[in-house]
């Protein structure tokens, strides 16, 4: 299994806030089998996690299975992953401008549904 999650860090050097640079993201890596950490990608600016997809997929160690948030989580992502035979268990985004809930077109892809029906 290999974990994948992302951080924003504002930094507070006033040398890179002068160059423009507000914000900077890491995104990393686990291999949970061995407990190593991936090489760290680290990215100037905010952007969404799945505009890294190509770069994070060259993280995942073969035969491995690639778990991760739903900032990862798109259709090309999705669908480029199923292209190299890389396996994924991801969370799907669950606001309505979101259509990945509605829109499941590929029959390659298994949702499963979540709930707490104490809470609900």
């Amino acid at each position: 299994m290999f974990l994948i999650d992302s951080t924003v860090i504002t930094p507070t050097s006033k040398l890179l806030w002068l160059q423009g640079y507000h914000h900077v993201k890491l995104i990393n890596g686990l291999n949970v089998e061995q407990g190593n950490l991936s090489d760290c990608l680290i990215h100037f600016g905010q952007g969404h996690d799945a505009k890294f997809a190509d770069s994070v997929q060259m993280m995942i160690p073969e035969n491995g299975i690639y778990i991760m948030d739903r900032g990862f989580a798109s259709w090309q992502c999705l669908d480029q992953m199923s292209l190299t035979g890389t396996k994924c268990l991801v969370r799907i985004k669950n606001n309505i401008k979101n259509n990945m809930k509605t829109e499941f077109k590929h029959d390659q892809y298994r949702v499963v549904w979540f709930c707490d029906v104490e809470s609900s």
